[in-house]
């Protein structure tokens, strides 16, 4: 089994967040496996992979796009990874965690599997639950747009800055759909919304598991401390809590 990490970034990162990962969580991957950053433009210095796209929260859905893009058109330089694992450049990773829990599936190659903390989105009528349309002008609703039309569904997202995990099979599917789609794509200024339009056109299982966590590790281990040991992502983590959690981790050898 190879993985391959792929971390969501941007120029502005390069000597913060990148670094953090690189000098801790990174430091941990099994040596089958490996990991690049996904900016706005290519750096192979740093290990950036780019398309000379848009900076910005809100263009991170082109970033994206481009990597699926890419892998149609180079497939070479992704065939040896078995699974893909998508994340924020502000996401603590364990990546032994990982390993053991991908174990627990088997790879079958015509049948794509996703993985990820699941979000029931919000809605104009309900802020926190669904279903509904979207759209409105409130910070607590997300706006998707088709052609810059809001649209409706679908209703479940996979929580970017909690990472998800992708197989071969799911990539290359949503590799040719969005390829055949040209430039009339689905898409939102929310990336993980952008990539929950592609994954329910592709018709792919959009598997929930509460040990993607959305928040940090301090605010989790305050509500869920029974999860601790087995969590595979914290999300919204700062310089410190990189290297505190990366030093705990090693001292406990959890990793």
């Amino acid at each position: 089994m190879k993985i391959l990490y792929i971390i969501l970034t941007g120029q502005a990162f390069e000597e913060t967040r990148n670094v953090w990962a690189e000098d801790t969580w990174l430091k941990t991957i099994d040596t089958n496996d490996d990991y690049f950053f996904l900016a706005e433009k290519e750096d192979q210095s740093k290990k950036i992979l780019g398309f000379d796209t848009e900076g910005g929260h809100q263009f991170a859905f082109f970033k994206l796009r481009g990597l699926y893009l890419d892998y149609n058109k180079n497939p070479q330089r992704y065939n040896d990874y078995d699974w893909f694992f998508f994340v924020d450049s502000d996401t603590y990773v364990r990546t032994k965690r990982t390993r053991k829990f991908l174990n627990d599936y088997s790879l079958i190659e015509d049948s794509p599997m996703l993985f990820g903390r699941l979000n029931l989105l919000p809605n104009i009528e309900n802020s926190k639950t669904g279903p509904g349309f979207f759209g409105g002008q409130s910070k607590n609703q997300i706006m998707p747009y088709f052609k810059n039309c809001p649209i409706v569904g679908p209703w479940y997202a996979h929580s970017g800055g909690a990472g998800w995990v992708l197989n071969k099979s799911g990539v290359k599917k949503i590799s040719d759909y969005l390829t055949n789609c040209g430039e009339d794509f689905p898409w939102s200024q929310h990336y993980d919304l952008s990539h929950a339009m592609w994954v329910n056109d592709c018709d792919i299982p959009m598997v929930h598991s509460r040990l993607f966590r959305y928040e940090t590790k301090e605010k989790h281990a305050s509500s869920c401390e029974y999860l601790d040991n087995d969590v595979i992502t914290w999300h919204y983590m700062k310089e410190q809590d990189f290297y505190s959690a990366f030093t705990e981790d090693t001292e406990n050898n959890i990793g």
